[in-house]
């Protein structure tokens, strides 16, 4: 059996590897598909920011126009129709960096340092991972810890969401966040 020491740092190493490896494909996955391609119906459209992304970031192209332009944070955007939350941290992070999520044809802008998106959801999701460790490392076995804690870190589906433009990573993150909180209850409340 692992010492605790030993078993401790090797939990913090899982998740500093599951990190590193997701802002890695982040970077790569975004460098290699940020281009335009012709569908099948002879229509150009964007390797990553297709279907239910393009929604997404014409939202927060919106957002971001509107925001700039002065509007109050609830009046700016579009109509809420389905998510609240994902476009809004894509506006911010184009707001942040100074850049364009369009250029002048309304087209989706290549190469303005998209990956920063995945980056952030990552970083989200290792930071609540980190606390989630320090919550049930006291309160459960260090072998059940490690099982968790490896699976969250480096389970490839559970990966692939942080590296890629869903907003699954975000909610991800956010369950861990009511998990820690959920620990803390009375048994009586549970």
């Amino acid at each position: 059996m692992l010492t605790e020491s030993l078993n401790k740092k090797l939990c913090l190493t899982i998740i500093l590897i599951g990190f590193f490896y997701s802002l890695i494909n982040s970077v790569l996955d975004t460098l290699k598909n940020d281009k335009f391609f012709i569908d099948y119906e002879g229509v150009e459209k964007h390797k990553i920011i297709k279907s239910d992304l393009e929604h997404f970031w014409s939202h927060a192209d919106l957002f971001k126009k509107d925001v700039e332009a002065g509007k109050k944070f609830l009046e700016s955007g579009g109509p809420l129709e389905r998510n609240y939350l994902y476009p809004k941290l894509i506006a911010f992070y184009f707001i942040s960096i100074g850049d364009e999520i369009r250029d002048s044809d309304q087209k989706f802008k290549l190469k303005n340092f998209k990956f920063g998106i995945p980056i952030i959801q990552s970083l989200i999701f290792y930071i609540c991972l980190f606390f989630f460790f320090k919550k049930i490392y006291k309160k459960f076995d260090s072998f059940v810890v490690l099982v968790t804690i490896s699976f969250l870190s480096i389970e490839p589906s559970l990966l692939q969401f942080h590296s890629s433009y869903w907003s699954e990573s975000l909610y991800l993150s956010m369950l861990l966040i009511f998990f820690i909180f959920f620990l803390d209850l009375p048994k009586k409340k549970i």
